[in-house]
Order: C-alpha cells, then structure tokens, then sequence
C-alpha cells in the first residue's frame, strides 16, 4: 500500500512538471516583476478583446472568455 506522503509527493512531482515551475527558480526579484507586469499586460489586453469577438460572433461573454484562457496557455 503507498503511505499518504508518497502519494502526495508524486503528485507535487507532477503538478510541479506541469507548471513548469522549475523554469523560474532562477529568477531575482527583478525578473519576477517584470513577469508579473508582462502576464497584467497580456490579461488587460486579451479579455477585452475577446469579449468584443464574442459581441462581434454573437456568443455568450463566458464562450469568449473560456476560449482566451487557452489563447494565453500557446
């Protein structure tokens, strides 16, 4: 039987491959911010851009806003 930690560290292990989060553990905190501020910048742009196409296609808001959460995932 696998004990309960083990388990959860697989899933760490996973969710953290995922992520890609060992991408930025070399970051300063310069590097984070501009991260930061570049990830605002594109959210600030996308979501009303794709609420307008989903004005323009005749969709429900929601389609639109579904659809640019995979946009900012390429």
């Amino acid at each position: 039987m696998v004990s309960f930690k083990d388990q959860a560290k697989k899933i760490n292990i996973k969710l953290a491959e995922k992520l890609k989060i060992g991408e930025y553990q070399n970051l300063d905190i310069a590097n984070i911010k501009t991260e930061v501020l570049a990830g605002i910048t594109v959210a600030l742009a996308l979501i009303p851009e794709s609420l307008a196409f989903a004005a323009i296609a005749k969709v429900p808001p929601m389609v639109a806003l579904y659809t640019s959460k995979y946009q900012w995932q390429l």
